[in-house]
């Protein structure tokens, strides 16, 4: 049996309220609606984009639609609400364990952690990237993330273009706010980074050899029509490779498809502890390190800064023809262009105190990470805030070799972890959660493949399962080779 300790808000004065949660699960929680904790997600963050977004739009699960309290009893239990958590619960439900679930989140609505707070740029890793990924991570592991990286795009399009066509969201053009092939742009803004990695690609006729491994290399001339103020000294265009999404609103059409199949959803319920257990996920991203000490030398928070704005008048032409995705070299900073004139700008934890590493509060704004970002919109971008922009922060949850930790927990047969992603969650986060839920169904899978009781993100187990090096394991804790400050540099 289990036992589940929450506080019911005001009327009990602090007391406590008792009830099992779990199948042999013991878990310690308490009601995010009595106070905030430093260990423990806040209550009232900022507010992003995304979130107002899918609550204007109503898709997906709303807070009413959640369970007030915890089960009775539960199988399986999912800490985190995002997309790792939430595909984990999607896809348990779609395999038939619908009614064995439970996912419990410390906040007030599902996609408030990073999800709600990305630039949601989905851009997987390709054939080019190679070059990059071998040093770091060795060709049999490269290929893995490249292969891997393309099957979880896929899977995300399979499941918006079913969305898309449902008769659930008829009334809704572009419920999941998807929009396919953007161009991927890494932009210099001096000419010895970008000497360094275009090489001699940047000269005629070998750009047309770069062409033929997927990329484009703009010269500065090149770039003068997309940024006219004439600050950029080159970049690296990588045509259709990548896609933009709300995460969020992905996110609550996920858990609302999974909640009509029998899984719970329970909100303001944050876990302390976790004592003994059968089947627990952590998807718990940048707070991981507070319910799992042992894997502070792991994974720890990092803060972000994001914004959303529009174009200023006579600036329109940055947007071109379509969506672009941006990023400034060496990747701390990235930019998104909606149709509508909206852009998305992110980034900037170079300009705090150690790059933002172990700062767990996003309840606040950075003032330096945002002094720098309006600096940065105005003179570089000619971008201006309207009354309806926003700013917001965000906490990512970064591992030091900058690779998601998801698998099963050393030493820990009923427990898994899917968490860690670097601020690289989009492109890999919905079928790492797959994985954990075919690996918590086990023999299930196999015996009701052919009576699935909806559509599974995933559709080939060889090709669809995570690089073994997302594995938790002895070897990453005690891998020591990249300094905290230095992860996350794209090209590092």
């Amino acid at each position: 049996m289990g036992l589940i300790r929450r506080c019911f808000g005001p009327f009990l004065a602090g007391s406590l309220g008792f009830g099992c949660l779990g199948w042999r699960t013991v878990v310690s929680a308490e009601s995010k609606r009595r106070v905030s904790s430093p260990n423990l997600p806040d209550p009232e963050p900022t507010i992003s984009y995304w979130m107002d977004d899918a609550d204007m739009h109503g898709v997906g699960l709303a807070r009413h639609e959640c369970d007030s309290n915890p089960p009775a009893y539960t199988d399986i239990l999912i800490i985190g609400g995002g997309i790792s958590g939430v595909s984990v619960l999607y896809e348990l439900a779609s395999l038939g364990l619908g009614n064995d679930v439970t996912l419990v989140d410390a906040r007030q609505h599902l996609a408030c952690g990073a999800t709600g707070r990305n630039g949601g740029i989905v851009q997987a890793k390709a054939f080019y990237d190679i070059f990059h990924l071998v040093p770091k991570y060795g060709i049999k592991t490269a290929l893995q993330l490249i292969r891997f990286e393309a099957a979880n795009r896929s899977a995300l399009r399979r499941f918006v273009s079913r969305i898309e066509n449902s008769e659930a969201y008829i009334n809704q053009p572009n419920p999941c706010d998807y929009y396919r092939d953007l161009d991927a742009i890494m932009v210099f803004d001096n000419d010895s980074d970008f000497q360094k990695e275009a090489g001699i690609f940047r000269f005629p006729p070998l750009k047309y050899v770069a062409r033929a491994f997927g990329i484009d290399i703009l010269t500065r001339n090149d770039c003068q029509t997309l940024f006219p103020k004439g600050w950029a000294r080159g970049a690296i265009r990588a045509p259709k490779a990548a896609d933009f999404v709300s995460a969020a609103r992905i996110t609550r059409i996920m858990a609302k498809e999974a909640s009509e199949k029998g899984a719970k959803v329970c909100l303001s319920t944050a876990v302390l502890s976790v004592h003994k257990s059968d089947k627990v996920v952590y998807a718990t991203n940048a707070w991981t390190s507070e319910l799992l000490p042992s894997l502070t030398p792991l994974i720890r928070p990092v803060i972000n800064h994001v914004t959303s704005l529009h174009c200023a008048d006579g600036s329109q032409e940055i947007t071109g023809e379509g969506l672009r995705a941006f990023g400034l070299y060496p990747g701390y900073n990235y930019w998104v262009t909606k149709p509508n004139g909206r852009v998305i700008l992110g980034g900037f934890r170079q300009n705090t105190e150690g790059k933002g590493v172990g700062i767990l509060e996003d309840a606040i704004i950075n003032r330096e990470m945002e002094a720098a970002c309006d600096v940065f919109a105005d003179n570089k971008l000619g971008f201006k805030y309207k009354n309806d922009d926003r700013k917001w922060t965000g906490i990512l949850g970064f591992s030091r070799d900058n690779l998601p930790i998801v698998g099963r927990l050393p030493n820990e047969n009923q427990a898994w972890i899917c968490a860690g992603f670097s601020g690289h969650g989009l492109p890999v986060a919905p079928l790492s959660g797959a994985s954990i839920a075919r690996d918590i169904a086990g023999d299930v899978v196999g015996q009701r493949r052919s009576k699935l009781d909806g559509d599974p993100l995933s559709s080939d187990w060889s090709i669809e399962h995570p690089p073994a090096a997302f594995k938790p394991c002895e070897k990453r804790f005690l891998n020591r080779k990249r300094s905290w400050e230095s992860a996350g540099d794209k090209f590092n």
